[in-house]
């Protein structure tokens, strides 16, 4: 990831739960985690998966 620039912060998707691990290493690594909201899941039913939804 720092091959592309300053590296600020990273985004994991539930830091409480799958992503606990991978926020866990990156935190000891320095890097700022930002938790990341899961998108509804009615919103997803209802659409689909699309670039604008999960964007």
């Amino acid at each position: 990831m720092r091959g592309h620039g300053a590296l600020v912060a990273v985004g994991v998707e539930g830091t409480g739960a799958y992503g606990a691990e991978l926020a866990q290493v990156l935190a000891a690594a320095g890097v700022a985690v930002v938790d990341v909201d899961r998108l509804d899941r009615k919103t997803r039913r209802m659409k689909g998966k699309s670039d604008p939804i999960d964007a």
